[in-house]
């Protein structure tokens, strides 16, 4: 169907999800474009609406459904179809159903409805998600790979696909939806197959070819939005799992989506920063967005500092160092405060008996660390400057060899406050960087600090989330995302966003050693910072000067090639990154597991009773492993009512492979449920009988059809130690997997014959 002059009846389904019920700007500003060319629009949201969006939302449509957070957006879509009615949408020319994972326009809409109402089409998109007919990684698509597809972000149904039986057929007889994986199972990723199949003919605005890559708005968003003009990027571009961006590009997508957007748009970038600093993980974004500066320490005016205030906190813990600060002082700019906090009296009078000797600075009582003195007695100092940099000395005597504590002054030193114009550079930063709340040093992988690397959180991921509800601080903080560490509290910050900690009332007592919390507060404080200006709008950054820069490149290519030459010493062949991970740490498992747990590792597993609607630590049992029977048996489930569904751990391990799994659930009245491999949802790859997982925690969810209370459950399966070739093959050629286990085996021997 072609649709042609100027009084098309279009009906726009706009679906929205905020876990905090708002609604941000770039979503009216979507939808004042659509409005353009929609003639009605309909926005359906999942969960809540703040009082705050729906006006925001009532100046564009009436039209707004507000409903319960449950089948995500197909649910929601459908909603909608079953509000108006069939011979309602019969009447209307096209109906779009899209949402608010696109943000845009950067074109006027109307160039693409112009190119797509010209084409005679039944339904079409604005991008498209290529074939990938490797495996079915949801574990959901009735045809076991990825076919391709338009993506649901934004489809268009013309007026023949919506009388058809076969689209109203698939929208009444549409299966609830209970995760992420059945979303695409059931719906984004099959709909373009099945009604092609059907007759129905489609196309999508925007494309790149097909072997530049199987998601192209999301790994050629430059291209797509320079070369084809497409009207619209992803949110995800700036909170992807970074190892899928590393594996598909060099990690530019995201910082160069923006830096387009500024020199070749009129789209305001802002709306993008009010969106993701509110709702995703800091950690993510600075990946994404490469947060990371570099800055040289040329000489250059240093008028900027008599423009904003700056101060240098520095607290300073050893006598012996005196020398070495009056010294190294003397050479930042003279327009920048320098406050000093000494640990001791000692200390104090030392710093007092320098003053008038060419060095201007101030003394203030003594304290532990700067930031000691800044929070409890020095509030109302801190807030007389716009930016300020804390440093903190420190006992390098306490670890041997004492080289590496005076190496990590060193590296602070260098990235957070060099000499000469430096201090001036990193406020010109700030005031260019509007954005930017926090600056801190990289971690570099040498001496004792190697072993934070990979593990930020340590034991402070509770404590940092206690402080955040005390603060006020709401962002994201996620256990599985590094947080970004002032390391001994040493970072740059604009005060105006430091206002969640600021503000707060801390006494000495919180920093003095007398509970392990209170022990604890300056590791935490390092953790939060970060948190504290995300939760004002900004975000956190790493500062780097360009001889730091060049020494931590030095040090992380020697870590990585000397990683890959291990893996190759023990025999994996090395092939992409992601290869050479997941082979290497299941090695690394497996030596663990044959080591300390033998042939024993898979009798005992977990099972998961959803109760309610969730899972909870607490309804949770063992599945043991029957040796006379083979099979996994329980029956300690009679205790629970109303069990909506299972969920079965088959070990917490990457590399196993389930065959031939079939489960029967007896009730308590004595009727059995049989489940077979194909009715089972896992986070593996399903390929007929079999069930492969390649990342760690396998699990395995077993819908009932109905809330029982359990008598027995039975499993009957093969659990395999290993994955098979196949499963892991991916597009360019991989290593089999074999070679893992015969690199293990040698491992192991040569380890037993020491």
């Amino acid at each position: 169907m072609i649709l042609e002059g100027n009084n098309i009846k279009r009906l726009v389904i706009y679906f929205i999800y905020d876990k905090q019920g708002i609604v941000d700007d770039y979503i009216p500003y979507m939808l004042r474009a659509i409005k353009e060319v929609g003639s009605e629009i309909e926005v359906v949201c999942n969960g809540k609406l703040t009082p705050e969006s729906r006006d925001k939302l009532e100046e564009i449509t009436p039209n707004i459904m507000v409903r319960e957070n449950k089948g995500f957006d197909v649910w929601a879509y459908k909603s909608v179809l079953d509000y108006y009615g069939w011979e309602k949408l019969e009447n209307y020319d096209e109906i779009i159903m899209m949402n608010f994972t696109i943000m845009g326009p950067v074109y006027p809409l109307q160039e693409m409805f112009d190119t797509m109402n010209r084409k005679d089409l039944d339904f079409w998109g604005i991008t498209r998600y290529h074939l990938d007919d490797r495996a079915d990684p949801f574990g959901t698509i009735e045809y076991g790979y990825i076919p391709e597809h338009i993506q649901s972000h934004f489809i268009a149904v013309r007026n023949p696909m919506i009388k058809s039986l076969d689209f109203q057929n698939y929208w009444n007889e549409m299966p609830m939806i209970h995760n992420y994986q059945e979303a695409i199972g059931f719906h984004e990723a099959i709909f373009t197959k099945k009604f092609t199949e059907a007759g129905f003919v489609c196309d999508v605005y925007a494309d790149l070819e097909d072997d530049y890559n199987d998601h192209p708005i999301l790994c050629g968003t430059t291209r797509m939005l320079k070369e084809k003009r497409c009207p619209i990027f992803k949110r995800r571009s700036f909170m992807q799992e970074y190892a899928y961006m590393l594996y598909n590009t060099f990690g530019q997508e995201a910082i160069d989506v923006v830096q387009y957007l500024k020199d070749h748009t009129d789209y305001d970038t802002k709306m993008i920063w009010d969106n993701i600093l509110r709702v995703e993980n800091m950690a993510d974004i600075k990946k994404n967005l490469q947060l990371n500066y570099v800055i040289d320490e040329k000489e250059t005016s240093n008028r900027i500092l008599t423009e904003h205030k700056a101060a240098v906190w520095l607290g300073i813990a050893d006598k012996e160092h005196i020398p070495f600060y009056m010294e190294y002082f003397k050479k930042i700019p003279k327009e920048i405060t320098l406050i000093l906090i000494p640990k001791t009296i000692e200390i104090k009078e030392e710093l007092e008996s320098y003053e008038g000797k060419g060095l201007s600075y101030l003394v203030l009582e003594c304290a532990d660390t700067a930031i000691e003195a800044a929070l409890t007695m020095e509030k109302q100092r801190v807030r007389e400057y716009e930016y300020v940099c804390f440093m903190q000395d420190m006992d390098i005597r306490e670890n041997v060899p004492y080289s590496q504590g005076a190496s990590f002054l060193y590296s602070q030193f260098c990235d957070l406050l060099s000499q000469g114009s430096y201090a001036s550079k990193v406020v010109e930063l700030f005031e260019t960087q509007e954005r930017l709340g926090l600056l801190v040093a990289p971690l570099s992988p040498c001496g004792e600090i190697y072993g934070q690397i990979g593990n930020g959180w340590g034991k402070y991921y509770h404590p940092v989330l206690k402080l955040a509800k005390k603060i006020g601080v709401e962002v994201a903080i996620q256990y599985t995302r590094e947080p970004i560490m002032a390391m001994e509290n040493m970072f740059w910050v604009r005060t105006s966003a430091w206002k969640n900690i600021l503000e707060h009332t801390w006494e000495r007592k919180d920093f003095r050693k007398e509970t392990e919390e209170q022990a604890g507060m300056l590791q935490t404080l390092m953790r939060m910072h970060a948190y504290a200006v995300q939760q004002q709008g900004y975000y956190a950054g790493t500062l780097m000067s360009q001889k730091g820069a060049a020494i931590h490149v030095t040090n992380s290519d020697y870590v990585l090639e000397e990683f890959n030459k291990m893996a190759r010493d023990i025999g994996i062949s090395i092939g992409n990154r992601e290869e050479a991970m997941y082979l290497t740490k299941s090695a690394l498992q497996d030596w663990r597991d044959y080591i300390l747990e033998g042939a024993t590792y898979f009798n005992r597993t977990k099972l998961y009773v959803k109760i309610d609607g969730q899972y909870a630590e607490e309804n949770t049992c063992t599945l043991k492993w029957n040796d006379e029977k083979w099979r996994y048996i329980t029956e300690e489930l009679t205790e629970y009512k109303n069990v909506e569904e299972l969920r079965w751990d088959p070990g917490e391990r990457a590399g196993i492979t389930l065959q031939d799994f079939r489960c029967i659930v007896e009730d308590v009245e004595g009727k059995e449920h049989i489940v077979e491999t194909n009715q089972i949802i896992t986070n593996g790859i399903s390929r007929g009988n079999q069930v492969y997982f390649l990342k760690k925690d396998p699990q395995v969810y077993i819908k009932l059809p109905c809330k029982m209370q359990i008598k027995k459950l039975t499993i009957f399966v093969q659990v395999i130690d290993e994955v098979p070739y196949e499963a892991i093959v991916t597009r360019g050629g991989r290593r089999s997997i074999r070679e893992l286990f015969r690199a293990m085996k040698r491992k192991l021997k040569r380890l037993l014959q020491r």
